[in-house]
């Protein structure tokens, strides 16, 4: 639900929408292979397609997944189950206010 719910704040957030072009890698640990690099390249309505129980080959959401236009990016961490989200303001605001997901927000701190 919260995948479905994050590409959708993404989709509407893209210029090209649901159809933008995505890339999606994953990490070797939730591939379960360590001779493989695993891209992905598609549209972003299509990543849920990469999982498992859609007929794809992985139990996780990618690692990595960002806009061909680097307008977003997207990190998973596999251990830790969390995502961090770099974006805009536009971007993050729409994630904030989903009431599907779950946010917080982080800066680093300043030296």
């Amino acid at each position: 639900e919260s995948l479905d719910a994050l590409v959708a704040v993404l989709a509407a957030q893209s210029p090209d929408g649901p159809s933008t072009r995505s890339f999606a890698c994953y990490g070797s640990l939730p591939a379960a292979d360590f001779s493989t690099v695993h891209l992905w390249d598609g549209p972003l309505n299509k990543v849920h397609e990469l999982l498992l129980d859609n007929s794809g080959p992985y139990d996780f959401s990618p690692t990595n997944l960002w806009s061909a236009d680097h307008g977003w990016f997207v990190w998973t961490d596999y251990d830790l189950q969390a995502t961090k989200v770099s974006g805009g303001q536009p971007l993050i605001g729409a994630l904030v206010s989903n009431p599907d997901l779950e946010c917080i927000s982080w800066e680093p701190p300043r030296r």
